[in-house]
């Protein structure tokens, strides 16, 4: 092992320990750590230690996020670099897959990119991937990933990736982290903590034993009681603090700058004017951009730099310098007078302006700091097409953002082509309502009959990106084919047309589907425009499906999905997956409904297309957990795929799932909470979410919940043959209802096709008319034919209560004592009340075990309260609110006759409660 780097390092002892232990497990499989704490913490002096102490041969490569922008991607970036330097143009392009490497985007030594064709991404990702997995496969390998809290969203998506997707040995990713600049970062932090192998290092805080060390370790004598008192007073612990502060602590402002800069008044004019410039260009600063900007002379630069970097102001680093701290630099900047500030900035980008490569998000916001706009809106211009170009279309939206704001005609390029560009990107960024509002505005500026392909084009996107939003859109989508006649553009018609099948397709319009979808089909067989015809086969094959051809549509469904796979389409391979889950769904098969779902989320994941598609498989992956009594796998999905900020129509669907978790739990009120959420969210297509209101609310009164009546009013209002899933309510609504003649008809009426919808209707038929034993042990049958435990169980009782109004008690023991077995297999609170009531009425055995007649939620508040949870921390982990938390703690409290938490703990123990 390696000598320590410097005796200045104090502390983190465990915190160095975290980083080594990452580093054994890399031995065995993948490991990530993730380096969090504030600024001037010590996070990169803690890395400094733990890779000077690594053995000779490991590998280390290092990139960092800038504080002012540069390319997409630019710590990864980094990195490849790093290794073409180490291996050579030709051995970092031996471990690629192809000879049109997407890194060559990056690095133009690496050969020539393919042409651009929407799949570019997904290729960028995985060649990254294979990258390091390569890297490591050649000897033990350290990725060091500086500043997180500075990433672009693209960089965000791209550590996700391969933190996920990591299955190689010898390879430790670590990333470091401001953790209070992390607000902005939403669920980065959180989906890293769940990564293989992955490890989180807070760094925290020195103590004052801590600070004496590092005092100690300064001028190598040991600090008296009184400085350290007054240095770790005045440092707040914080190392780099401790560094910069007098030991005397007397005559020193409490000022962040004056501690970070109060030794410049002793550098040389040309030192202090050079630091200056360098604080223009950034915490990386390249030698002769400094020397530039600063207006140093080549021959005597160095000279002139060398006082910066003996007092630690700047650190070389490679071909330039780096601040020791970003703070450093930010203080050095803020000190600029205005005048200075423009002329720096100015001739900053002129420097960059002469240099070779593509520097034009650097440009942009130093023109804009300049004050010169029509260079900083081309400069944005220019910056949003690389982004595009490297498949970062967050960053592509948030410049092409900025051109629209400041556009005017100067830039050469018309307004309604920045539109467009920003429209396509907010799509491909999982921002649909922003795509809607730049489309609407685009639109604006076009007239349909001059240039009518090109209105369909954006009338086309928008209605698709309405469909994601709240299930509108088909007006749009009409209105695009009326602009695209027979003879018009086969690719736009096709793209129109199939767009039009999907929208019928979620209307439930089944009729109106085959004709478009096929159309658009054969436009693009012809055309050889696999989109078009992947599009076209999923509304092919989901309208089979729902019309009872199951066998017919999932063959459709996996030719499509076999097309995606083979050529690399991650998009439309998930949409797809998304279309055979709920095939699945439709048919009853929820065990391979669950399995299409999780395959889709997996590749989501994989291709950092979470916002776009996670909801939407996670509806169906849930609703199979839900039928097959997945109550905690359920939970979980939910609590993820809400955490990705949905739209409100997938909120929607997802808070009544969550509601019927509760419902399963025990918690009414938690249930309720959920039925009045969905009611308040906005939404142009309530069908759409009625069926699982209708549900949710029929589940809460039979459970003893608020009365089901106002939703009942509203959906026996509605015609039948415009709600979305039918008989996903039917069964509930004919357990509570008080008008069992008017659900009658309306059961009548809605369609059923397939065992599962029929089996729905049968049952709502038999609860409103009365079926008797016999009718209710061949529904009993039709539900354990279909592997779904929750309805057996309900048709169990039905049976049992039958056959004891006919006075065979017998027989309505040995189906109630079915039922309890298989209601508390299923975990549903509510069916196991149910049944182990009906057992008792019939003295069919105990009930049971004892558990204090806690319910399944009230069980999971106990475990936590013996975890030592607060109330709010239970209702972070529950996904329920404070005040619920408060009213279950004190039912759990009161059943178990506890006086407080920690004998409410202790009983549970004593119980075994605790247990599993």
């Amino acid at each position: 092992m390696a000598a320590p780097l410097s005796p200045v390092f104090a502390g983190r002892t465990a915190e160095l320990a975290a980083l080594r232990d990452s580093w054994s497990e890399a031995a065995g499989g993948p490991s990530f750590a993730l380096v969090s704490g504030e600024a001037g913490i010590g996070k990169s002096r803690l890395l400094a230690e733990f890779t000077a102490g690594l053995d000779a041969g490991t590998r280390v490569l290092t990139g960092e996020c800038l504080e002012l922008g540069g390319l997409p991607y630019a710590p990864f970036a980094a990195v490849v670099r790093g290794a073409v330097r180490e291996l050579g143009a030709a051995g970092v392009a031996a471990l690629l897959p192809g000879s049109s490497p997407e890194l060559a985007r990056w690095l133009p030594v690496l050969g020539t990119p393919p042409p651009e064709d929407g799949a570019g991404r997904g290729r960028l990702f995985e060649e990254v991937l294979g990258l390091l997995e390569g890297l490591a496969a050649s000897g033990p390998t350290v990725v060091v990933l500086e500043d997180l809290h500075w990433s672009d969203a693209s960089t965000r998506e791209l550590v996700l990736f391969v933190a996920r997707n990591l299955s190689t040995t010898g390879l430790l990713l670590v990333a470091t982290l401001r953790a209070e600049e992390a607000g902005h970062l939403g669920s980065l932090p959180a989906g890293l903590a769940r990564a293989p192998g992955a490890r989180r290092v807070d760094l925290p805080r020195l103590s004052a034993v801590e600070v004496a060390e590092q005092l100690a370790g300064i001028d190598g004598r040991p600090a008296d009681p009184a400085e350290v008192a007054r240095v770790h007073r005045r440092s707040e612990g914080i190392p780099l603090f401790v560094e910069s502060l007098d030991r005397s602590g007397e005559g020193m402002s409490a000022s962040l700058r004056e501690q970070l800069l109060g030794g410049l008044t002793t550098l040389p004019d040309r030192g202090r004017a050079a630091l200056r410039a360098a604080s223009v260009i950034g915490v990386q600063v390249p030698h002769d951009l400094l020397v530039d900007v600063a207006g140093l002379e080549p021959a005597t630069a160095d000279e002139e730099l060398r006082p910066l970097v003996e007092r630690a102001l700047l650190i070389p680093d490679g071909h330039g310098y780096r601040f020791r701290h970003a703070l450093i630099r930010a203080a050095v900047h803020d000190g600029l007078l205005p005048g200075e500030r423009v002329r720096l900035h100015t001739r900053c980008a002129t420097a960059l302006s002469a240099l070779p490569g593509e520097h034009s998000s650097a440009l942009a916001g130093h023109w804009d700091a300049a004050g010169r706009a029509p260079e900083a809106l081309a400069a944005a211009w220019r910056a949003a097409g690389v982004a595009g170009e490297s498949h970062a279309h967050t960053e592509q939206l948030r410049w092409l953002e900025r051109v629209l704001a400041g556009w005017t005609a100067e830039l050469g390029v018309p307004k309604v082509v920045v539109l467009e560009a920003a429209e396509w990107a907010a799509a491909l960024a999982g921002e649909p309502q922003r795509g809607v509002d730049l489309a609407t505005a685009a639109l604006a500026e076009l007239d349909p009959e001059r240039e009518p392909e090109r209105v369909a084009a954006l009338l086309d996107h928008r209605g698709r990106l309405r469909y994601r939003i709240d299930g509108l859109g088909l007006n749009d989508l009409r209105e695009a084919l009326t602009l695209l006649p027979d003879g018009s553009s086969n690719i736009s018609r096709g793209n129109a047309l199939a767009s039009l099948a999907g929208a019928h397709l979620s209307h439930g319009d089944l009729d109106a589907v085959d004709a478009p979808a096929r159309e658009a089909l054969r436009i693009g067989r012809a055309a050889g425009d696999r989109a078009i015809c992947l599009n076209a086969l999923a509304s092919i094959g989901m309208r089979l499906v729902l019309l009872g051809e199951t066998v017919a549509g999932e063959a459709a469904l996996r030719e499509a999905i076999a097309i995606a796979e083979q050529h690399g389409e991650p998009d439309l391979h998930t949409g797809l997956l998304f279309y055979l889950a709920r095939a699945h769904a439709e048919a009853g098969d929820f065990r391979r409904c669950a399995e299409a779902s999780e395959r889709g989320l997996t590749l989501a994941r994989r291709f950092g297309l979470d916002r776009r598609r996670a909801p939407m498989l996670t509806v169906f992956l849930v609703e199979a957990h839900i039928a097959l009594g997945g109550w905690e796998a359920a939970r979980h999905a939910l609590r993820v795929a809400l955490s990705t900020e949905p739209t409100a129509l997938y909120q929607g669907l997802l808070h009544a799932l969550r509601g019927l978790t509760e419902v399963a739990a025990g918690d009414l009120a938690a249930a309720t909470e959920a039925l009045d959420l969905i009611t308040t969210l906005p939404g142009g297509r309530p069908e759409v979410l009625l069926a699982r209101r209708v549900e949710l609310a029929c589940r809460i009164a039979t459970d003893g919940g608020r009365p089901a009546d106002a939703v009942l009013a509203e959906a026996a209002a509605t015609d039948p043959a415009t709600v979305m899933r039918p008989w996903v309510f039917l069964p509930a609504v004919a357990r509570v209802t008080t008008e069992p003649d008017r659900w009658r008809g309306y059961a009548d009426a809605a369609p059923a096709r397939g065992p599962l919808q029929r089996a729905a209707r049968a049952t709502a038929l038999a609860r409103l008319d009365g079926a008797d034993t016999a009718g209710w042990d061949a529904l009993t049958a039709r539900w354990r034919d279909l592997d779904l435990p929750g309805e057996t169980a309900e048709c169990l009782l039905s049976a049992a209560a039958a056959a004891a109004a006919d006075g065979d008690r017998e027989g309505a023991v040995r189906r109630v004592h079915e039922a309890v077995e298989l209601a508390e297999g299923f975990g549903d609170a509510g069916i196991t009340a149910r049944a182990t009531a009906l057992a008792r009425r019939l003295r069919a055995g105990p009930a049971r075990p004892a558990d204090f007649g806690l319910t399944p939620r009230e069980r999971d508040i106990l475990a936590l309260i013996a975890e030592g949870r607060s109330n709010r921390a239970i209702a972070a982990e529950l996904f329920i609110s404070v005040n619920t938390v408060g009213v279950h703690v004190s039912r759990v409290l009161a059943k178990l006759q506890a006086s407080g938490r920690t004998e409410a703990a202790a009983i549970a123990r004593r119980a075994g409660l605790l247990e599993g």
